[in-house]
Parts: structure tokens; sequence; C-alpha cells
């Protein structure tokens, strides 16, 4: 019989409590995101849940995930976008600034360690935002140009159109 190989989690009694020293604000909704998760666990022979981290820490980042500093509100970081298999696109800014992102591409540790320290690692490269992952989707998005009577090479969105009225009148 095969024995499956476990995962080790270390309990931790309060989450607020686990994050309270970390540079940037932590939030419930990002426990999952830093890797807390709510386990299940046996003591006795009776079964119980408590907040737990996974040893090594599994990331589940998300694009779209910000963070704020704990000190100034004004400062976040963002996840972006995925660079590589082992990179993900982090913008950090400043809101308010006229030219407030910088873009990074790091790893998940170097992220999570930022967002504890507060302390972007020296050595990282910055990206160039208009030809980061980010920053061409949006600039494809923004210089598309807007046809309402473009036929889509989708059937199905073009089976969905009203063909008793011109569509820009």
């Amino acid at each position: 019989m095969a024995t499956l190989n476990r995962s080790k989690s270390v309990k931790i009694a309060d989450p607020s409590a686990f994050f309270a020293n970390w540079a940037f604000s932590i939030e419930p909704h990002h426990y999952e995101t830093l890797g807390l998760g709510y386990r299940k666990f046996m003591k006795e022979k009776q079964e119980y849940c408590s907040w737990a981290a996974m040893n090594p820490i599994e990331y589940w980042l998300n694009t779209g995930d910000v963070f704020y500093d704990a000190k100034n509100p004004r400062h976040f970081l963002q996840v972006v976008a995925d660079w590589d298999a082992l990179h993900i696109e982090v913008h950090e800014g400043l809101i308010g600034a006229e030219k407030g992102r910088s873009a990074f591409a790091v790893t998940e540790d170097v992220f999570s360690n930022w967002l504890r320290t507060g302390i972007r690692p020296p050595d990282l490269e910055q990206l160039d935002i208009p030809t980061s992952k980010a920053g061409l989707l949006a600039w494809k998005i923004a210089n598309q140009p807007y046809d309402a009577n473009r036929v889509s090479d989708d059937p199905i969105v073009n089976e969905h159109r009203s063909t008793d009225a011109p569509l820009n009148k």
C-alpha cells in the first residue's frame, strides 16, 4: 500500500496578528492569497478547524491583487500579470502621483518579502511599463479602433446581433 506524502502546516491562532508587523496591510481577503487557509485538524480523535500556513508557503496571487502600505495608504503594490512560469509582474505606485507607477518582474517569494519588509530589493530591474505585459494589453485596448458595424469572426457573436437596424444610429 502506497503512503501519501502529507503537506505540513503550521497552525496560526490569529491571522491578523500573524500579519500585524508587515509593512503592507494584509486584509482578511488576502490571507489565502499569501498562503494561509482554514484547515481541519485532528486532536484526540476530534476534528477541529484552525487557520494554518503551509510549510513551505503556497501562494495564490491573482491578477489585480492590490496591497497598500500600512504607513502610507497612497503607496501600493499591485499584481498585474503572470510574467513567466516563475515571475509575476508587479506595479509599485503612489495614488495621485503623475508618474506614479514602476513595474517589476519578481518571484512570489521576493514579492512576499517586499510586502513583509516594505523594502524593494535593490537589484530588481525595472520594466518599461509600455512594453510590459499589462502595458501592451492596455495599449492594444486603447488603440483598437471601434467600429460598431464590424462583423465578428465569431459566428455566435454575429448570431446575437440584430439585423433590423444599423448599429451606429
